[in-house]
Protein backbone atom coordinates (compact mmCIF):
# COMPACT_ATOMS: atom_id res chain seq x y z
CA UNK A 1 0.00 0.00 0.00
CA UNK A 2 1.02 3.63 -0.58
CA UNK A 3 1.15 5.68 2.62
CA UNK A 4 1.39 9.46 2.85
CA UNK A 5 0.23 12.34 5.07
CA UNK A 6 -1.04 15.71 3.83
CA UNK A 7 -1.77 18.99 5.59
CA UNK A 8 -5.34 20.26 5.40
CA UNK A 9 -7.05 23.46 6.54
CA UNK A 10 -10.32 25.24 7.19
CA UNK A 11 -10.79 29.01 7.43
CA UNK A 12 -13.04 30.21 10.26
CA UNK A 13 -14.82 33.50 10.75
CA UNK A 14 -14.82 35.49 14.00
CA UNK A 15 -17.68 33.42 15.42
CA UNK A 16 -15.84 30.15 14.89
CA UNK A 17 -17.93 29.05 11.90
CA UNK A 18 -16.24 27.55 8.83
CA UNK A 19 -15.78 30.24 6.15
CA UNK A 20 -14.41 27.79 3.60
CA UNK A 21 -12.68 24.45 3.55
CA UNK A 22 -11.63 21.89 4.47
CA UNK A 23 -9.02 21.77 1.75
CA UNK A 24 -5.49 20.51 1.16
CA UNK A 25 -2.39 22.57 1.82
CA UNK A 26 -0.01 19.85 0.66
CA UNK A 27 -0.53 16.79 -1.51
CA UNK A 28 1.94 13.91 -1.28
CA UNK A 29 0.01 11.02 -2.82
CA UNK A 30 1.49 11.22 -6.32
CA UNK A 31 5.08 11.43 -5.03
CA UNK A 32 4.71 8.55 -2.55
CA UNK A 33 5.16 4.88 -3.45
CA UNK A 34 5.09 1.57 -1.65
CA UNK A 35 8.82 2.10 -0.96
CA UNK A 36 8.68 5.87 -0.28
CA UNK A 37 6.45 7.54 2.32
CA UNK A 38 6.10 11.31 2.54
CA UNK A 39 4.48 12.65 5.71
CA UNK A 40 3.82 16.32 6.47
CA UNK A 41 2.96 17.10 10.10
CA UNK A 42 3.20 19.60 12.97
CA UNK A 43 2.00 22.69 11.07
CA UNK A 44 2.21 26.21 12.47
CA UNK A 45 0.71 29.30 10.82
CA UNK A 46 1.06 33.09 11.07
CA UNK A 47 -0.87 35.78 9.18
CA UNK A 48 0.42 39.15 8.00
CA UNK A 49 -1.56 42.37 8.02
CA UNK A 50 -2.06 42.20 4.23
CA UNK A 51 -3.53 38.71 4.09
CA UNK A 52 -0.40 36.63 3.53
CA UNK A 53 -0.38 33.42 5.59
CA UNK A 54 2.96 31.79 6.38
CA UNK A 55 2.98 28.07 7.10
CA UNK A 56 5.83 26.06 8.62
CA UNK A 57 5.82 22.30 9.10
CA UNK A 58 7.94 19.17 9.38
CA UNK A 59 8.27 16.78 6.43
CA UNK A 60 9.45 13.20 6.99
CA UNK A 61 10.49 11.05 4.04
CA UNK A 62 10.91 7.32 4.71
CA UNK A 63 12.50 4.92 2.24
CA UNK A 64 14.28 1.58 2.47
CA UNK A 65 17.41 3.29 3.86
CA UNK A 66 15.76 5.26 6.68
CA UNK A 67 14.07 8.57 7.49
CA UNK A 68 15.02 12.08 6.37
CA UNK A 69 13.39 15.10 8.05
CA UNK A 70 13.26 18.78 7.10
CA UNK A 71 11.50 22.00 8.04
CA UNK A 72 9.36 23.41 5.21
CA UNK A 73 7.83 26.83 4.66
CA UNK A 74 5.24 28.26 2.26
CA UNK A 75 3.22 31.45 1.86
CA UNK A 76 -0.47 31.41 0.95
CA UNK A 77 -2.83 34.23 0.01
CA UNK A 78 -5.81 34.43 2.33
CA UNK A 79 -8.24 34.59 -0.59
CA UNK A 80 -6.66 31.67 -2.47
CA UNK A 81 -5.52 28.79 -0.26
CA UNK A 82 -5.64 26.18 -3.03
CA UNK A 83 -1.92 26.56 -3.81
CA UNK A 84 0.93 28.51 -2.20
CA UNK A 85 1.97 31.79 -3.77
CA UNK A 86 5.51 31.09 -2.53
CA UNK A 87 7.07 27.68 -1.98
CA UNK A 88 7.07 25.12 -0.56
CA UNK A 89 10.63 25.99 0.50
CA UNK A 90 12.92 23.43 2.10
CA UNK A 91 14.31 25.58 4.93
CA UNK A 92 16.84 23.13 6.37
CA UNK A 93 17.93 21.16 3.26
CA UNK A 94 18.91 18.03 5.15
CA UNK A 95 19.73 15.01 2.96
CA UNK A 96 20.98 12.60 5.63
CA UNK A 97 19.20 9.84 7.51
CA UNK A 98 18.08 10.25 11.10
CA UNK A 99 20.28 8.30 13.49
CA UNK A 100 23.47 8.74 11.45
CA UNK A 101 26.19 10.84 13.03
CA UNK A 102 25.61 14.62 12.88
CA UNK A 103 22.34 14.21 10.96
CA UNK A 104 19.38 16.16 12.37
CA UNK A 105 15.87 15.17 13.26
CA UNK A 106 13.60 18.20 13.46
CA UNK A 107 10.76 18.87 15.89
CA UNK A 108 8.52 21.74 17.03
CA UNK A 109 8.48 23.95 13.94
CA UNK A 110 6.98 27.31 14.92
CA UNK A 111 6.32 30.44 12.85
CA UNK A 112 5.45 34.02 13.73
CA UNK A 113 5.46 37.38 11.98
CA UNK A 114 7.01 40.69 12.99
CA UNK A 115 5.40 44.12 12.83
CA UNK A 116 7.43 44.76 9.67
CA UNK A 117 5.90 41.65 8.05
CA UNK A 118 8.82 39.28 8.22
CA UNK A 119 8.15 35.60 8.88
CA UNK A 120 10.33 34.06 11.61
CA UNK A 121 10.61 30.28 11.91
CA UNK A 122 12.19 28.30 14.75
CA UNK A 123 12.55 24.57 15.42
CA UNK A 124 14.32 21.95 17.52
CA UNK A 125 17.33 20.18 15.96
CA UNK A 126 18.30 16.89 17.60
CA UNK A 127 21.30 14.90 16.33
CA UNK A 128 23.83 12.28 17.38
CA UNK A 129 27.43 13.24 18.01
CA UNK A 130 29.21 9.91 18.37
CA UNK A 131 27.44 7.97 21.09
CA UNK A 132 25.87 11.11 22.57
CA UNK A 133 23.00 13.41 21.56
CA UNK A 134 22.75 17.20 21.37
CA UNK A 135 19.70 19.37 20.76
CA UNK A 136 19.70 22.99 19.61
CA UNK A 137 17.21 25.57 18.34
CA UNK A 138 17.37 26.66 14.69
CA UNK A 139 16.22 29.96 13.21
CA UNK A 140 15.23 31.33 9.80
CA UNK A 141 13.50 34.50 8.62
CA UNK A 142 11.90 35.41 5.29
CA UNK A 143 10.18 38.41 3.75
CA UNK A 144 6.71 38.31 2.19
CA UNK A 145 8.22 37.45 -1.20
CA UNK A 146 9.86 34.34 0.23
CA UNK A 147 13.40 35.72 0.10
CA UNK A 148 15.51 34.43 2.97
CA UNK A 149 16.86 37.04 5.35
CA UNK A 150 18.81 34.81 7.77
CA UNK A 151 19.39 31.15 8.52
CA UNK A 152 21.02 29.88 11.72
CA UNK A 153 21.50 26.18 12.37
CA UNK A 154 21.78 27.02 16.06
CA UNK A 155 20.97 30.23 17.86
CA UNK A 156 24.06 31.81 19.47
CA UNK A 157 23.98 31.68 23.24
CA UNK A 158 21.97 28.44 23.24
CA UNK A 159 24.70 25.91 22.61
CA UNK A 160 23.94 22.31 23.44
CA UNK A 161 26.72 19.97 24.56
CA UNK A 162 26.61 16.30 23.47
CA UNK A 163 25.27 14.29 26.39
CA UNK A 164 24.77 17.52 28.38
CA UNK A 165 22.58 20.61 28.20
CA UNK A 166 19.80 20.55 25.59
CA UNK A 167 17.61 23.36 24.20
CA UNK A 168 14.20 22.54 22.72
CA UNK A 169 10.48 23.35 22.42
CA UNK A 170 10.83 26.89 21.03
CA UNK A 171 7.79 29.14 21.01
CA UNK A 172 8.07 32.34 18.98
CA UNK A 173 5.76 35.35 18.89
CA UNK A 174 6.09 38.72 17.20
CA UNK A 175 6.29 41.72 19.54
CA UNK A 176 6.46 45.50 19.19
CA UNK A 177 9.56 47.07 17.69
CA UNK A 178 9.90 44.59 14.80
CA UNK A 179 11.23 41.95 17.19
CA UNK A 180 10.27 38.44 18.25
CA UNK A 181 10.03 36.91 21.69
CA UNK A 182 11.41 33.37 21.80
CA UNK A 183 10.75 31.17 24.83
CA UNK A 184 12.32 27.75 25.12
CA UNK A 185 13.09 24.80 27.37
CA UNK A 186 16.56 24.12 28.76
CA UNK A 187 17.30 20.61 30.00
CA UNK A 188 20.30 20.31 32.31
CA UNK A 189 18.94 17.27 34.14
CA UNK A 190 16.09 19.49 35.35
CA UNK A 191 13.86 21.53 33.09
CA UNK A 192 14.06 25.33 33.00
CA UNK A 193 12.16 27.95 31.02
CA UNK A 194 14.21 30.62 29.28
CA UNK A 195 13.61 33.40 26.80
CA UNK A 196 15.29 35.65 24.26
CA UNK A 197 14.30 38.82 22.44
CA UNK A 198 15.53 38.68 18.84
CA UNK A 199 15.66 40.99 15.86
CA UNK A 200 14.07 39.57 12.72
CA UNK A 201 17.55 38.74 11.41
CA UNK A 202 18.29 36.58 14.47
CA UNK A 203 20.51 39.06 16.30
CA UNK A 204 20.07 39.13 20.06
CA UNK A 205 18.34 42.14 21.60
CA UNK A 206 18.02 40.64 25.10
CA UNK A 207 18.86 37.39 26.89
CA UNK A 208 18.96 34.54 27.31
CA UNK A 209 17.18 34.99 30.64
CA UNK A 210 15.58 32.34 32.84
CA UNK A 211 12.58 32.33 35.15
CA UNK A 212 12.86 30.92 38.69
CA UNK A 213 12.27 27.24 39.37
CA UNK A 214 11.55 24.40 37.00
CA UNK A 215 9.60 24.80 33.79
CA UNK A 216 8.88 23.16 30.45
CA UNK A 217 6.79 23.69 27.29
CA UNK A 218 6.57 27.52 27.51
CA UNK A 219 4.26 29.84 25.58
CA UNK A 220 3.91 33.63 25.50
CA UNK A 221 1.97 36.60 24.14
CA UNK A 222 2.41 40.37 24.26
CA UNK A 223 -0.48 42.36 25.71
CA UNK A 224 -1.85 45.22 23.63
CA UNK A 225 -0.43 47.73 26.12
CA UNK A 226 3.08 46.27 26.01
CA UNK A 227 3.84 43.79 28.83
CA UNK A 228 4.54 40.17 27.94
CA UNK A 229 2.96 37.14 29.57
CA UNK A 230 5.21 34.08 29.70
CA UNK A 231 3.66 30.84 30.92
CA UNK A 232 4.99 27.32 31.33
CA UNK A 233 4.27 23.95 32.91
CA UNK A 234 5.90 23.70 36.33
CA UNK A 235 6.72 20.10 37.34
CA UNK A 236 6.97 21.29 40.96
CA UNK A 237 3.43 22.65 41.26
CA UNK A 238 0.88 22.27 44.03
CA UNK A 239 0.38 18.84 45.59
CA UNK A 240 3.50 17.58 43.78
CA UNK A 241 1.75 17.92 40.43
CA UNK A 242 2.61 19.78 37.23
CA UNK A 243 0.73 23.08 37.11
CA UNK A 244 0.59 26.12 34.83
CA UNK A 245 2.75 28.99 36.11
CA UNK A 246 3.21 32.45 34.62
CA UNK A 247 5.01 35.77 34.93
CA UNK A 248 4.50 39.14 33.29
CA UNK A 249 7.56 40.90 31.87
CA UNK A 250 8.26 44.63 31.56
CA UNK A 251 8.09 45.62 27.88
CA UNK A 252 11.23 47.77 28.09
CA UNK A 253 13.61 45.69 30.21
CA UNK A 254 11.99 42.25 29.70
CA UNK A 255 12.63 41.60 33.39
CA UNK A 256 9.94 39.99 35.56
CA UNK A 257 7.28 42.51 36.62
CA UNK A 258 4.89 40.14 38.43
CA UNK A 259 4.99 36.50 39.47
CA UNK A 260 5.72 33.69 39.23
CA UNK A 261 2.07 32.83 39.96
CA UNK A 262 0.37 29.45 39.64
CA UNK A 263 -2.92 28.65 37.96
CA UNK A 264 -3.94 25.53 39.84
CA UNK A 265 -6.42 23.10 38.32
CA UNK A 266 -9.66 23.49 40.33
CA UNK A 267 -11.57 21.03 42.53
CA UNK A 268 -8.58 20.49 44.85
CA UNK A 269 -7.72 17.34 42.94
CA UNK A 270 -4.22 16.05 42.31
CA UNK A 271 -4.35 16.59 38.54
CA UNK A 272 -1.38 17.67 36.44
CA UNK A 273 -1.51 20.18 33.57
CA UNK A 274 -0.29 19.51 30.02
CA UNK A 275 -0.55 20.93 26.47
CA UNK A 276 -0.50 24.58 27.53
CA UNK A 277 -1.52 27.19 24.96
CA UNK A 278 -1.61 30.99 25.30
CA UNK A 279 -3.49 33.47 23.14
CA UNK A 280 -5.36 36.75 23.55
CA UNK A 281 -8.98 37.88 23.55
CA UNK A 282 -10.30 40.99 21.80
CA UNK A 283 -10.04 42.98 25.03
CA UNK A 284 -6.30 42.35 25.32
CA UNK A 285 -6.42 39.76 28.10
CA UNK A 286 -4.28 36.62 28.03
CA UNK A 287 -6.24 33.43 27.47
CA UNK A 288 -4.57 30.29 28.81
CA UNK A 289 -5.91 26.82 28.05
CA UNK A 290 -4.55 23.39 28.90
CA UNK A 291 -5.63 19.81 29.45
CA UNK A 292 -5.13 17.38 32.31
CA UNK A 293 -2.23 15.01 31.70
CA UNK A 294 -3.62 12.23 33.87
CA UNK A 295 -6.71 11.21 31.90
CA UNK A 296 -6.47 13.68 28.96
CA UNK A 297 -10.21 14.26 28.86
CA UNK A 298 -10.72 17.83 30.10
CA UNK A 299 -9.79 21.33 28.90
CA UNK A 300 -9.19 24.10 31.43
CA UNK A 301 -9.23 27.86 30.93
CA UNK A 302 -8.05 31.00 32.73
CA UNK A 303 -7.98 34.70 31.88
CA UNK A 304 -5.16 37.03 33.01
CA UNK A 305 -4.77 40.83 32.73
CA UNK A 306 -1.60 42.64 31.71
CA UNK A 307 -0.86 43.53 35.35
CA UNK A 308 -0.70 39.81 36.15
CA UNK A 309 -4.04 39.73 37.99
CA UNK A 310 -6.37 36.82 37.30
CA UNK A 311 -9.69 37.85 35.77
CA UNK A 312 -11.13 34.34 35.52
CA UNK A 313 -9.52 31.66 37.71
CA UNK A 314 -8.98 28.20 36.22
CA UNK A 315 -12.22 26.48 35.28
CA UNK A 316 -13.06 23.36 33.34
CA UNK A 317 -14.65 24.30 30.00
CA UNK A 318 -14.78 20.96 28.19
CA UNK A 319 -15.24 17.31 29.14
CA UNK A 320 -14.72 14.75 26.38
CA UNK A 321 -16.95 12.23 28.17
CA UNK A 322 -14.34 9.49 28.33
CA UNK A 323 -12.60 10.13 25.01
CA UNK A 324 -8.86 10.88 24.91
CA UNK A 325 -8.21 14.46 23.77
CA UNK A 326 -5.66 15.37 21.12
CA UNK A 327 -5.12 19.13 21.03
CA UNK A 328 -2.79 21.48 19.19
CA UNK A 329 -0.70 23.96 21.15
CA UNK A 330 0.12 26.17 18.15
CA UNK A 331 -2.17 28.77 16.67
CA UNK A 332 -4.96 30.44 18.60
CA UNK A 333 -5.20 28.33 21.75
CA UNK A 334 -7.09 25.12 22.51
CA UNK A 335 -10.53 26.71 22.79
CA UNK A 336 -12.77 29.15 20.94
CA UNK A 337 -13.90 32.22 22.88
CA UNK A 338 -14.75 34.86 20.26
CA UNK A 339 -18.47 34.17 19.80
CA UNK A 340 -21.12 36.90 19.69
CA UNK A 341 -22.48 35.71 23.04
CA UNK A 342 -20.22 34.92 25.97
CA UNK A 343 -20.73 33.09 29.24
CA UNK A 344 -17.99 33.33 31.85
CA UNK A 345 -18.05 30.86 34.71
CA UNK A 346 -17.97 31.43 37.59
CA UNK A 347 -20.32 34.34 36.97
CA UNK A 348 -18.91 37.75 37.82
CA UNK A 349 -19.64 41.38 37.07
CA UNK A 350 -17.79 42.87 34.09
Amino acid sequence: PVEYTDLEFSMLNGSGNVKFGPGKLTSNQSASTSQLTIADHSPSAAASSNGKIGLAWIRDIDDDQGKTTNVFFAIFDEDDMLAPSVGPINVTKNAGYTGDNDVPEFFSARISITTENRFVITWSDERKQGDLVEENIGFASYNLSGARIRYLQKLPGLNSTPGGTRYSNPHVVGIMGNQVFLSFERDTGTYETGYLVLESNGDHAKGPLYVPGQGKDPAAIQFLNGPILLAWQNPEGSKSTQQVTYVTLNQNTYNIATGPDELTIPFGMEISADDLSVSQDEYGNAVLTWIDSDIEQNIYYALVKSDGKVVTPPIQIFDSQGKILSVSTVGASNALYLGKSRVFLPTMMR
